[in-house]
């Protein structure tokens, strides 16, 4: 595990550098409501995964702040499972279980340390 979750993190910052990055590229043609969603997403994206880098860099963690952790992997593990009902695209499966496992992750720090 504690190789397994900075690896995870920087699959999930990759893939919300990646988001951005397309959607500058999508931008470049024709800058829209469509693009702006895009992009959101990746920052969406892009922020959890620095939410995870600064979990993963602490010193010490309460309560509060694993449930912050946690939360911030669940919802983004919701969002790409939500994602797959209109887009079975593989960055979407990346995406899911990139979440799914840190989420995964993170709870079993929490119940081994109770």
């Amino acid at each position: 595990m504690r190789y397994l979750l900075p690896i995870l993190t920087g699959l999930a910052m990759a893939l919300g550098l990646v988001h951005l990055g397309l959607s500058a590229l999508m931008s470049v043609r024709a800058w829209g409501l469509d693009t702006l969603w895009f992009a959101g997403s990746g920052l969406a994206i892009l922020v959890a995964a620095l939410i995870n880098v600064v979990m993963i860099r602490a010193r010490q963690i309460d309560r509060v702040q694993n449930a912050v952790w946690l939360v911030a992997n669940l919802v983004l593990t919701g969002f790409f499972g939500l994602a797959w009902l209109l887009l079975k695209e593989p960055q979407v499966i990346v995406g899911g279980l990139v979440f799914a496992l840190l989420s995964a992750g993170i709870a079993g720090r929490v119940i081994v340390r109770a």
